[in-house]
């Protein structure tokens, strides 16, 4: 598979090689075999779950061969979720090439990250690691726009509408009465009744999902499945509500959920760190910086701009490596930048280049 950026798959770059003895360690530790998938959970540059990964973990899948992966599958997660299908098709296609499916979570396995966890037969956790609510973001082309950055639409949350719902009728106690169908009209001037259709079908589709990932996972207690679907599609009342491994083992009664032994934990994290340092995952992605080196533009002359513009990235935003390739989702934008004579400054991103490209 070559590269839309150029060439083929390149040589090993140091970052790459270092965790490809990083995962070699761990698979020698656990007795299986590991495949990592992390997603930008940059602030400014947070990239989803979403379904385009699949035929990439496939290709990984099929390079090490169902008799490598009879021993386990590990997948090492980080991501903040995303498309909520994601957790349900690639848990599909990880169990037609192993019977064991384990996922470890370093830092981050939220929202889909969560639901991946539920239906494995075993998640490992690190100390830093955490999971979260089910309850999903829904965007769709009825959003309404988003009022701090033109051209993207605002995401709309399950519980954000349905605690609407709740504060109008038991902090206000407007009943059912004129009063509340006017609160309903107020909230329609600001988001389309599909929008509204649209969030009623995620939170179904979400619980459905929940329910059945967790049987996949051995639960099968019906009473058990729907207090655990409950707390964490409605119970949890933030979306980062960070659930930690014992919280997940005696509040959620998740007993599949194990914390890492400290030979397994070091490099769990210490793979993390690497893709956190690459991907730049807690340093906020700012354009101004980016397009202007650290260093303030000139003032213009009155009624004149200073305009800069320059290529940013490619950004990796979502990446995939075991030890047998490494891929890459990346990001290649146009940015301008300008100051008017007052002072002003504008910046503006076009997106030249969005793709999966084979590092190694």
């Amino acid at each position: 598979m070559s590269s839309f950026f150029g060439g083929g798959p390149a040589a090993l770059t140091p970052g790459i090689a270092e965790r490809r003895n990083l995962v070699a360690k761990l698979e020698a530790a656990r007795g299986t075999k590991v495949l990592v998938y992390v997603t930008s959970t940059r602030p400014n540059l947070e990239s989803p779950l979403a379904m385009d990964v699949l035929p990439i973990i496939y290709r990984h899948l099929a390079t090490m061969g169902d008799a490598a992966l009879a021993g386990g599958i590990d997948v090492l997660i980080h991501t903040n979720g995303g498309e909520g299908i994601v957790p349900w098709r690639l848990l599909q296609l990880l169990r037609s090439f192993s019977g064991r499916v384990s996922v470890l979570v370093p830092h981050l396995a939220y929202s889909g990250g969560t639901l991946m966890a539920l239906g494995a037969d075993e998640v490992v956790m690190h100390r830093m690691g955490t999971l979260g609510p089910i309850d999903p973001t829904v965007n769709s082309w009825f959003n309404p726009p988003h009022p701090d950055l033109p051209g993207r639409r605002l995401g709309i949350s399950v519980e954000d509408l349905a605690s609407f719902f709740d504060f109008i009728r038991d902090d206000v106690a407007l009943g059912d009465g004129a009063e509340a169908v006017q609160a309903v009209a107020a909230l329609l001037q600001q988001v389309h009744p599909l929008a509204l259709g649209s969030v009623k079908r995620s939170t179904l589709q979400s619980r459905m999902l929940g329910k059945r990932l967790l049987i996949q996972g051995g639960m099968h207690d019906a009473g058990d499945l729907d207090a655990v679907v409950e707390r964490l599609a409605s119970e949890l009342y933030s979306h980062g509500h960070p659930i930690s491994p014992r919280e997940a083992r005696t509040e959620l009664g998740l007993a599949h959920v194990t914390e890492a032994p400290d030979d397994v934990a070091v490099l769990m994290w210490r793979i993390y760190e690497s893709f956190a340092a690459e991907m730049q995952l807690e340093d906020a992605f700012d354009v101004v910086e980016l397009m202007s080196g650290g260093h303030p533009l000139p003032l213009p002359e009155p009624q004149q701009l200073v305009r800069q513009q320059k290529p940013l990235g490619p950004y990796p935003v979502a990446l995939v490596e075991s030890a047998v390739r490494a891929d890459a989702f990346e990001l290649l934008f146009d940015g301008v930048i300008t100051r008017g004579w007052d002072g002003a400054v504008s910046t503006n991103l076009t997106l030249v280049k969005a793709a999966w490209t084979q590092r190694a």
